[in-house]
């Protein structure tokens, strides 16, 4: 029994460099399609002993593995593929039944689609900006214009502090207290 105990403790501390760390998350922000149709957008940064993946996460008006085309300030395309996709289940409301007074829950379920990115397509992102943004496939697609670069903007402050955070220097902001100036 004992030599099993071992044997677990030295695979775990072997094993243990190359778990990934989630390193970072920041929201970026909302892309609204249309009145009816808006995509939350987060950037997430994961990390391994050897490795630094980003990824952005979309959930809302996104569809099973459709691509989205980015377009920068200069006119480049980059084409991002997603990798993974999973399903949120959202709660709408709760409520009690009229009949017969049991606890409902009114609920749906909303896709979220990850897309990997590299350190150099958001540093171009940073530096040009985003002009155009598609999402879809050949037969139904959704575009996004920007006049003012709204979204590479908030990519760029959102990859920032992904950074910040990642930072071995980096001391969270102190969360507000009851006591604060009372």
């Amino acid at each position: 029994m004992g030599r099993l105990f071992v044997n677990i403790l030295l695979v775990a501390c072997f094993a243990l460099p190359s778990w990934g760390k989630f390193a970072g998350l920041a929201y970026v922000g909302e892309i609204e399609w249309d009145k009816r149709h808006q995509t939350a957008v987060k950037l997430i940064c994961d990390t391994t002993a050897t490795d630094t993946v980003w990824s952005l996460e979309m959930q809302g008006a996104v569809e099973h593995y459709d691509t989205l085309l980015l377009k920068t300030g200069d006119g480049k395309v980059l084409e991002l593929v997603p990798y993974d996709e999973k399903f949120d289940h959202v709660t709408d409301s709760i409520g009690h039944s009229s009949v017969t007074g049991e606890l409902m829950e009114f609920y749906h379920y909303e896709t979220v689609i990850y897309f990997h990115i590299t350190t150099t397509a958001l540093n171009y992102i940073a530096e040009h900006g985003i002009a155009k943004l598609r999402y879809g496939h050949n037969d139904f697609y959704r575009d996004k214009v920007y006049k003012r670069n709204e979204f590479g903007k908030d990519l760029a402050e959102a990859y920032h502090k992904v950074l910040e955070q990642m930072s071995p220097d980096y001391v969270p902001p102190k969360k507000p207290s009851i006591y604060d100036g009372f």
